[in-house]
Formats: structure tokens, C-alpha cells, sequence
């Protein structure tokens, strides 16, 4: 009965704040208006600037924001209990979060959808600018190459089910933007279609895994896996194969499969590459917005049945409220912090916000509707996580999941969000849901939040690397050609190039090959949550340039400095310890280009008085 009440509890919670707080910033602290004209229709181009339905522009906003963060840092988060992380999500996405994406929203809307490092160059300066946008093309690169990798690995070796609708709903987005803006369906009957269609791809993926591993082994092998497929009577993943060979004893099968698999995940990290380079330079409405405008309904489906199968089920909390340091292995301070990113605040959310969604947004007024509203679903998408994962398994399985904090930390994807599949599929049993389905279902969310990031993120590089070529006055970078081909250059660099780093091995330390990604994955918590410090920085700064009060974004902006510098300073030590050189580069690199960034946000402070600078650009369009 906890869980429900807590569930209910959070949506009123949400409902209140996005009423009262969002309605006091968008009208009090940002005055927006609607005779203002949005960056969409003043230079609409039918590429990048399209102005667009508000319930279009939301789900493809949330389902752009919604990336693996809020599913894997708050599944992590329970390992603490389940009450310091859903204190965290509630507080820190109304109070910080949705404050962060509805005021780097609203800037970039004044300013001609520029992104939030060119509007940090024209209220702060030009070094700003830069150190920005140089900070900002490092975070977008690392993440979209690890989530390339993800993907690639969980279509190889966990989720060939989820192949076909994952690669199915790009051509069905093709349609649905088509239907929309060349041939002036209504929104309604196309959503229809759309979600009508979506059911059956979903359905496909099921009844026909595509497994590519098995392209790339022997035939004896082969003949081993058709075997226990026989036998099983259905298609098994990769990974999966792959035991039951080593189980079995036929070694020489089992490492057949594990090269197989290695060899399918290249290959799909390479069509995924060539699809986001593709998304990157295609008209915003052909593929990227509609096709996270229905992506967006299948994530709503999930986060509404997981809702519900609490509702029906009323479980009791597996997990304890709160464990401490001595049982974890680590403190609260300052990890949990930076474990849970997305569905608290999130750096990426201002690259997003001052991105794309601003170069869509149709009209000013909505912009409390896209900004805050969609970092409140997003929240409430972390706080269903946490109950799935406190409360959708038995409390004597706990311990088998979140004993072990090394463990859970250094795995890949399934460690970390094993505890939200199994106890989603648990949770969905109670509303009929066969338990094969239940997983096949929340394993697409997964992978669709991954994909729908990716694609986006891509074009958010895009879009970087061009206002960095007319910063240093480097005019091919302005090329959205040679741009998107420079972006996704970075993005297969963190995907596929490998670097040594030492990992323990009993009692000794080996050199392994990694991806670059992988790599030094454990500094991006910690580089996302400094992002989202600057670009509160850079909203409060705008504020003081207007004359009004910054409080409701410095006091935030000083909170993740110490979280963020804690952060960094124990990642460092920890580094240093391990001797993982290319991580403690990167981590100085990444410390003095903020620090530099800061310096020069304290000096804007000390020089500008309140309302006492104005915008080169467009500075009175709000007025």
C-alpha cells in the first residue's frame, strides 16, 4: 500500500508544483507573453525551424530528454533504500530540473533559437561562449557514443525482439511526417495509425527475433544452436546462447557465439551511426519529430502500466528505506547525486531545450508546458522506477540485486537495470501480462529511450559544432554536411576506439581493452551534473542582465558545484589510486575548462549591475 500512495502521492505533487512554481517563473520571473514571436515562425525553414503542435513538439522533447538516465541512475539509486532517491527525484526535478530546462528553453527562444552556448557568448562573452560549446561537444560525443554501443550490444546479445520495432518505426515516422505536413492529415487520425501500427511492429519484433550473431558463426556452430532452439521451442538471445553452449561443455561453440556476437554488435553500432548521421541533416519533421512523437506514446504506455500494476498489486516494499554507508560501501554524498542525473536535473536537458525544441516551439506560451512539464514527466518516470524497483520484486530477492555496490556499478546495462525488468514484468503479471511480454515490452522502453537520444543528440552535435565554426571563424564547420560527418566521426571514435585501463583481477591489477566510452563513462555523472551547474549559471546570469531576480537558479547553480566538485575530486582519487591515467587527464581537462567557464560567469556578476547590459540580438522580444 506504500508504493500506491507514494505513486499517488508524487503525481499530485507534480500537478501542484507545475501550476504554482511553473506558472510563477513563466509569468513573474520570464514575463513570457504570447504576442511574442518564437524563433520557429520568425525563421521557419522546414529543416530546422518548424513550428509545431505543442503535443508534438512534448513528445518529442520528453522522449529526447528521457534517455537512459531516468531508468538506470534511479534503478542504481535503490541500492541507498528507496527514500533517498525519491526524495531526490520529487525535490530536485521541480526545484532545479524543470527551473533548468524552462529557463534554457526561454532564453534560447529570445534568441533566435540559437543553443544555450551562443546565448552564454552573448551575455557573458566570447571566451564563455567557446569554453561552452567545447564542454558541451565532449559531454554530447561521450554520451552518444556509449548510448551507440548500448544499443548495438543489447540488439546482439539481450533484445533481438526488439529489432524490428526499433527499426520499423523509423519508416513508419517517414510516413507519419509525410501524412501530417505534406498531405494535411489531422493529428488525430494520424496518431491513431500511428500507435495502431507501432502494436503491430511491437508484435513482429516478438514473433521474429533478429538475432545477427548467427550470420557470423560456423556451421558446426550453428548446428549446436539450432539444437537447443529445438529443444527450448523458441529463438534465444546471443548472450544467452552462449551459456547454455559453455553449460553444456561445448566451449568451442560457446566462444564461436561470443566472437559472433562481438562481430553483430559492430555491425549494428555502424547502421546506428549511419542512421543518426542521416536523422541529423533530414528536415526536423520528416524523421526526428515524428518519430519521437510516437516513440513518446510507447514510453507513456509503460510509465502508465507500471502505474497501474501498482495500483492493482499493492506490493509491500521489498527494499529498506534507507541503508547506510557500512552496507552500501559508499555514502549518500556526493554519488547519489550523480547516479541519479536525469529525472533530478541533467546538463544534457539544456542542449536539448535550447537545441532543437526551441526551433519548433510554436508559440512562447507553451513553453511552460514543454520546459517544466516535460522534466515533471520525466521525474515521474524516476519515481515509478524506484517503486518498480523497491516494491516489484520479493524482498528476499533484494539482496541478489543490490548487494553488492562494485558489482552493480561496474556492470553493463542488465546489472543495472535488472531489478526495474524483472519487477516491471512482475508488476505487469497482476494485469494479465504474460511475464515474456512484460520484459519484451519495458526492454523496447528501454532501448527506445536510448535510440530516441541518440538521434537527437546527433543533431544537438550538429548544431554545436556549426555555432563553434562561426565562433572561431572556421566557415566548412558551418556546413551541416561536414558538421554532422565531424559529429558522428566523435561519436564512432568513443564507440568503437579502444584504450587499456586497469581493472582488478584478484589480487593483482591487468590492462584490458575498452571502448573510449566505456572508458571513461564514470566521469560523465559528474560532467553531466557541471553542464546543468553552467547552464543555470548562464540562465541566472540573462536574469541579472534584465534586471530581475537569479535566486531561484544561483542557489541550485551553487548546490551542484559542491556535489559536482565532491564528485570530481573522489573520482580523481579513486583514478589516481587505480592508476587509470586517461580518466585523470580527461577529469583535470574537464575541472579547469568549467573552473575557467565560472571565472569568467563570477566576473559577468561583479561588472553587470541589475539590468544593466543589453543583448546584441533580438534582446527586446519579449516585450
Amino acid at each position: 500500500m506504500l508504493a500506491v500512495t507514494i505513486a499517488v502521492g508524487s503525481l499530485i505533487l507534480y500537478y501542484v508544483a507545475y501550476r504554482a512554481y511553473g506558472g510563477f517563473l513563466s509569468r513573474r520571473v520570464f514575463r513570457v507573453r504570447d504576442e511574442e514571436v518564437s524563433p520557429a515562425v520568425e525563421y521557419k525553414d522546414d529543416v530546422d525551424y518548424v513550428p509545431t503542435d505543442r503535443k508534438v513538439l512534448f513528445g518529442h522533447h520528453f522522449a529526447s530528454i528521457a534517455g537512459l538516465g531516468p531508468i538506470m541512475g534511479p534503478a542504481v539509486a535503490v541500492i541507498w533504500g528507496w527514500l533517498p532517491g525519491l526524495l531526490w527525484v520529487l525535490l530536485g526535478s521541480i526545484f532545479i530540473g524543470a527551473v533548468h530546462d524552462f529557463g534554457a528553453l526561454v532564453i534560447s527562444a529570445r534568441n533566435e533559437g540559437k543553443s544555450i552556448g551562443e546565448v552564454v557568448g552573448r551575455v557573458i562573452g566570447g571566451r564563455a561562449r567557446i569554453l561552452f560549446m567545447v564542454i558541451s561537444a565532449f559531454l554530447i560525443s561521450l554520451a552518444m557514443g556509449v548510448f551507440a554501443y548500448t544499443v548495438g550490444a543489447l540488439f546482439s546479445a539481450l533484445y533481438p525482439e526488439t529489432v524490428v520495432s526499433v527499426f520499423g518505426l523509423m519508416g513508419l515516422a517517414l510516413v507519419l511526417g509525410v501524412l501530417i505536413y505534406k498531405k494535411g492529415l489531422g493529428l488525430l487520425p494520424v496518431t491513431v495509425f500511428g500507435i495502431v501500427i507501432m502494436f503491430l511492429l511491437i508484435w513482429a519484433g516478438i514473433a521474429k527475433p533478429v538475432n545477427l550473431y548467427r550470420q557470423f558463426v560456423g556451421r558446426d556452430t550453428l548446428g549446436a544452436v539450432d539444437g537447443i532452439e529445438q529443444v527450448e521451442g523458441k529463438t534465444l538471445p546471443a548472450a544467452v546462447m552462449k551459456a547454455k553452449l559453455a553449460a553444456r561443455g561445448d566451449s568451442a561453440a560457446s566462444a564461436d557465439v561470443g566472437v559472433a556476437m562481438d562481430k553483430s554488435r559492430s555491425t549494428w553500432i555502424l547502421l546506428l551511426l549511419v542512421y543518426a548521421a542521416i536523422a541529423s541533416v533530414l528536415p526536423v519533421w520528416l524523421l526526428l519529430q515524428p518519430r519521437d512523437y510516437i516513440n513518446s506514446y510507447l514510453l507513456y504506455l509503460g510509465m502508465l502500466l507500471l502505474y497501474v500494476g501498482l495500483a492493482v498489486a499493492h506490493p509491500p516494499m521489498a527494499a529498506p528505506a534507507y541503508r547506510t554507508a557500512e552496507e552500501v560501501g559508499h555514502g549518500i554524498f556526493p554519488l547519489l547525486f550523480v547516479v541519479v542525473a536525469c529525472g533530478a536535473i541533467s546538463g544534457f536537458h539544456c542542449l536539448v531545450a535550447s537545441g532543437t525544441t526551441s526551433k519548433q516551439l510554436g508559440r512562447m506560451k507553451e513553453a511552460q508546458f514543454i520546459g517544466y512539464g516535460a522534466m515533471l514527466a520525466e521525474g515521474a518516470l524516476a519515481v515509478v522506477v524506484i517503486l518498480t524497483c523497491a516494491s516489484g520484486i520479493r524482498a528476499a530477492d533484494y539482496a541478489s540485486y543490490y548487494g553488492d555496490w562494485d558489482k552493480l556499478t561496474a556492470g553493463q546495462l542488465p546489472q543495472k537495470v535488472a531489478a526495474f525488468v524483472d519487477g516491471g514484468a512482475n508488476l505487469f503479471n497482476h494485469l494479465y501480462i504474460p511475464t515474456e511480454w512484460g520484459k519484451a515490452v519495458i526492454s523496447l522502453v528501454v532501448v527506445s529511450f536510448a535510440m530516441t537520444t541518440l538521434d537527437s543528440g546527433t543533431r544537438l552535435l550538429r548544431y554545436n559544432i556549426e555555432e563553434l565554426g562561426s565562433a572561431l571563424k572556421l566557415g566548412f564547420l558551418r556546413n551541416r554536411y561536414v558538421a554532422t560527418s565531424i559529429g558522428v566521426a566523435l561519436l564512432a571514435f568513443f564507440a568503437f576506439v579502444k584504450i587499456k585501463v586497469p581493472v582488478p583481477a584478484d589480487d593483482a591489477v591487468k590492462l584490458v581493452d575498452q571502448p573510449a566510452g566505456l572508458a571513461i563513462w564514470a566521469l560523465f555523472g559528474a560532467s553531466n551534473q557541471l553542464l546543468a551547474a553552467l547552464g543555470l549559471l548562464a540562465v541566472a546570469a540573462y536574469l541579472r542582465m534584465k534586471g530581475r531576480s537569479s535566486v531561484m537558479y544561483l542557489l541550485p547553480f551553487f548546490f551542484l558545484l559542491v556535489v559536482t566538485g565532491a564528485a570530481l575530486y573522489l573520482r580523481l582519487k579513486i583514478d589516481i589510486a587505480d592508476g587509470n591515467w586517461s580518466l585523470v587527464v580527461t577529469e583535470i581537462v574537464t575541472a579547469v575548462l568549467a573552473l575557467l567557464l565560472i571565472i569568467e560567469g563570477a566576473l559577468f556578476f561583479l561588472k553587470t549591475r541589475p539590468g544593466g547590459k543589453k543583448l546584441a540580438l533580438q534582446e527586446t522580444r519579449e516585450t
